[in-house]
């Protein structure tokens, strides 16, 4: 695996890790 790859690993886990976390706490703080 190049660093390139890595680094699009890497982005993709984090925009995955970031929907989950908008997706549990923006009901409870619309709510």
């Amino acid at each position: 695996m190049n660093r390139l790859t890595v680094f699009l690993t890497v982005l993709t886990v984090v925009a995955v890790l970031v929907t989950l976390v908008v997706i549990l706490v923006l009901p409870s703080v619309l709510s």
